[in-house]
This record gives C-alpha cells, sequence and structure tokens, in this order.
C-alpha cells in the first residue's frame, strides 16, 4: 500500500491538533498526509515537521507506526496505563462497599476496622477515594433516597431525621473540650 493510495494532501495547510471528536477522527488522515508530504513533496523530514510544527521524533514514530500498522496505526491512542499496580484490590473495594452499605460507617472508621479485623492497611483519604469513586461519599443523601440498605426507600417521612412538622428538627453544635465538635439532632415531632 503506498502513501499516495489514502490521502490527498492537496490545500493541507499548517493547522493545531484538534480538540473535538470529530476533528479528532481526521487525525490518522491528516498525520498520514504528513507522512506523504515529507516523502513526495519536500523530501525532507526536516522542511516537512517545521512547516507542520511537529517534532522529528513524532515524525519517525507515527512513520513506524504507519509500517507496522497502516493506517490503524495513525489514529490516537489512549493515554491511559494499561496497568495501575497500586490499584485498591476487589477484596478490598467490596469490603468496603459492604461496610459502607451494611453499617454506613465514614472513610476513617472503615480504614480502622480493615485494619484492626482484615489486618488491611489502607488510609481513611484511599476509603474516601474509592467511596467517592463509587458515588457512595454522602450517606445523608444516600439515606433520603433510599440508595443504602435501611435507608428511607425514597418515601418521604421515612428517612429518620425528617420532621413531621416545621421547627420539629433541632440541631445543636457544641465545640467541646480540646476542640473536638459534637453534634445533636433532635427530631421533636
Amino acid at each position: 500500500m503506498e502513501l499516495t493510495d489514502l490521502v490527498d494532501t492537496s490545500g493541507l495547510q499548517h493547522e493545531r491538533r484538534p480538540r473535538d471528536r470529530a476533528a479528532a477522527a481526521q487525525d490518522g488522515k491528516r498525520r498520514l498526509a504528513i507522512l506523504r508530504h515529507a516523502e513526495e513533496i519536500t523530501g525532507n523530514v526536516a522542511l516537512t515537521c517545521r512547516y507542520y510544527g511537529i517534532s522529528r521524533q513524532v515524525f519517525y514514530k507515527w512513520r513506524r507506526r504507519f509500517d507496522e500498522l497502516g493506517l490503524d496505526g495513525l489514529r490516537d491512542r489512549s493515554s491511559r496505563p494499561r496497568v495501575c499496580p497500586n490499584e485498591t484490590r476487589t477484596e478490598v473495594v467490596g469490603k468496603i462497599i459492604y461496610l459502607r452499605q451494611t453499617y454506613h460507617f465514614g472513610p476513617a472508621k472503615i480504614a480502622m476496622y480493615l485494619k484492626r479485623y482484615h489486618d488491611l492497611t489502607i488510609s481513611h483519604s484511599g476509603v474516601w477515594r474509592v467511596l467517592k469513586r463509587l458515588d457512595l461519599n454522602r450517606v445523608l443523601q444516600q439515606l433520603a433516597e433510599g440508595a443504602l440498605e435501611g435507608g428511607g426507600g425514597g418515601q418521604p417521612g421515612l428517612y429518620p431525621l425528617q420532621p413531621s412538622r416545621p421547627g420539629a428538627l433541632v440541631e445543636l453544635d457544641q465545640l467541646g473540650p480540646g476542640g473536638l465538635r459534637h453534634r445533636l439532632l433532635l427530631n421533636l415531632g
């Protein structure tokens, strides 16, 4: 397969890398046109790279990919890592989900529980990131929506802190000894 068979370079000028998805689909054809330009029009890789605003390393990387894979080698590739060695193991994530949904523990308590009873060390911020990724980081909101087991089921009046009348729910915040904050919610209804 020849470069001339695939793309017409007439009218192709220097342009920045496209940002939107539709323009990114044309990226492979643009790269192929750049390869063809260097081969047929200028015959000089350095001049072509300077004209299109790319480095020679990128040009030769595109040429190598085109030689190995054809037009598919010139398409954009994902920059996502194939393997993440520090990713939280699935069994740990399962235990975090179980503790959150069953006992409504917060990240610090889940981290302490896993350390004490399962000999698994994970920071409370690591637990929070897992909960955030799974959209389990807001317990009270999920209880109100019935997303967690034992929650309100999304029905009004079943949420434990829902007042029966205006003014029936009282919240007291207190700054205790040593700077500890205490919050007390009373449902007077």
